[in-house]
């Protein structure tokens, strides 16, 4: 929170006298106001306003790449029917994969029938950056069934039941 608010607290501080101009401490009279010095403060403020803005995209870039829109970040707490490839007569079994900077990612490997070693066509999924693994079951009930294929999903870090929190040099 501290990290947010510093930047403006210090803009403050240096923009007001700029904006409201004190009186003077000798006479006690405050200056006239003029145009000019109207049209500076307002580019002043503009560029403050742009250079303020441009600071808090940069420190939240994260949150507005991977949001997660949808509140139920684990398949657990989906509706039923999204839960679980069980849920639509799919064979699935879990899958943990271990990244080079020791993060457990959760996935399901889903096959055609019980012989998952099997060789046959498999399609990596990884699922969009909002929802969870549920919320896919279609896609994933659509390439078993229709095209024929195993499915290999994983989920990013943060997502289902994946550790770690989402960030750019993660993927």
């Amino acid at each position: 929170m501290l990290k947010q608010l510093w930047f403006p607290i210090i803009m403050y501080f240096w923009i007001t006298p700029f904006l409201f101009p004190m009186r003077d401490p000798v006479t006690g009279i405050m200056p006239e106001p003029t145009w000019e010095g109207f049209f500076f403060k307002l580019a002043i403020g503009m560029v403050c306003l742009f250079v303020f803005s441009v600071f808090l995209i940069l420190l939240n870039q994260d949150n507005f790449v991977f949001v997660p829109a949808n509140p139920n970040q684990d398949f657990e707490d989906n509706s039923e029917g999204w839960c679980l490839p069980t849920e639509r007569k799919l064979r699935f079994k879990d899958v943990h994969l271990e990244t080079s900077d020791k993060v457990k990612l959760h996935g399901w490997h889903m096959s055609i029938d019980d012989k998952f070693d099997a060789p046959r066509d498999t399609v990596v999924f990884l699922h969009e950056n909002t929802g969870n693994l549920g919320d896919r079951l279609d896609y994933f009930e659509m390439m078993i069934k229709q095209v024929g294929v195993n499915v290999l999903c994983v989920a990013y870090r943060g997502f289902s039941k994946s550790k770690g929190k989402p960030s750019e040099s993660g993927l």
